[in-house]
């Protein structure tokens, strides 16, 4: 038995099991929360509830009442790509993805580091350090505190870009967007939030001993480098 309603968001007819009435979940077209009503009479209320927390609900409950492992959108059948993600499900999603994966060369990820550099590192710290420094006048303490605050900015601004773009559905940032790559798990699936958000820290590592971390990338099996090792992810061509 399923219930029917409209989202509040973007008033897309949704449905979903019966056993899922008074959980939070999200519609697959606005990604509005949405806590999912008792009855069809109900009107479906924006507002999160504290509980159990059910995937996206789709037009109609799928038959095999599986969901998305990425977004949680519902699905129709048991393989195939997610129709508000991409992301790849099933018993052969892991070898179909294999098999669609082309590493990317060192030279590639190379020029889509330097572009992603002066975006989300060398900007960002010429914006704070620069103002900082004409204010307080060059070699004193205060051009010592914007070297370090400007630091901190840039690193926290290139983490969260990182993070983002990489976990998103593009899959890439600007500059891997420039080289056509984009960042998978091992098994060429897009990875999550998390995973994304822990390879600047992994990056850290690559950058020791004259980056040796990121050379590594040109003479590995996969090209991955130390931080995609640690993480567990690949470049490849897009």
């Amino acid at each position: 038995m399923t219930i029917e309603f409209h989202c509040p968001g973007c008033d897309k007819w949704l449905s979903t099991s019966n056993e899922r009435a008074g959980w939070q979940a999200q519609c697959p077209q606005c990604s509005t929360l949405v806590t999912v009503p008792h009855n069809p009479d109900a009107p479906a209320v924006l507002d999160p509830v504290v509980g159990k927390v059910a995937p996206a609900v789709g037009d109609a409950a799928p038959a095999t009442d599986s969901c998305c492992p990425m977004c949680g959108a519902a699905v129709y059948s048991a393989a195939g790509r997610c129709t508000q993600c991409g992301e790849r499900f099933g018993e052969d999603a892991t070898e179909s993805a294999k098999r669609d994966l082309v590493y990317a060369r060192f030279g590639a990820r190379w020029v889509a580091f330097m572009i992603d550099y002066v975006i989300a590192w060398l900007i960002p710290s010429i914006l704070i350090s620069v103002p900082v420094t004409l204010i307080g006048g060059y070699h004193n303490p205060i051009e010592d505190d914007a070297f370090m605050v400007s630091t901190i900015f840039a690193f926290f601004v290139s983490w969260l870009y990182h993070a983002v773009m990489e976990s998103s559905m593009r899959q890439a940032t600007l500059g891997k967007m420039a080289m056509q790559l984009m960042v998978t798990d091992t098994a060429g699936r897009r990875i999550s939030f998390w995973r994304a958000a822990g390879r600047p820290f992994a990056k850290i590592l690559s950058g020791m001993f004259c980056y040796l971390g990121y050379i590594l990338a040109a003479f590995t099996v996969r090209h991955q480098a130390l931080h995609d090792m640690i993480c567990g992810t690949l470049v490849v061509r897009a």
